[in-house]
């Protein structure tokens, strides 16, 4: 089964990995889109590793993360010239 977990950055910025074999355990729920029914993981869990991937609303939280890596810096914070 293939279960999109968000970005491999929010993964890696966590010390969370997976390689083929781990046993896992992931809570989400299904939800039906316009291609068809999906899988929405919110919790993964490996070794006794757990990693939220979306907030209680379903709201993915490593894309937040990704908006603020790309988001362009303000003159205080690129520093002084």
């Amino acid at each position: 089964m293939d279960i999109p977990l968000g970005p491999a950055s929010y993964l890696e910025a966590n010390h969370f990995s997976l390689a083929s074999g781990d046993m896992v355990r992931i809570a989400g729920v299904h939800s039906r889109t316009r291609q068809g029914s999906v899988f929405l993981a919110r919790v993964i869990q490996k070794s006794g590793q757990t990693l939220v991937l979306r907030t209680a609303q379903g709201a993915l939280l490593g894309l937040a993360g990704a908006r603020a890596l790309g988001a362009p810096k303000t003159q205080q914070q690129a520093g002084a010239r």
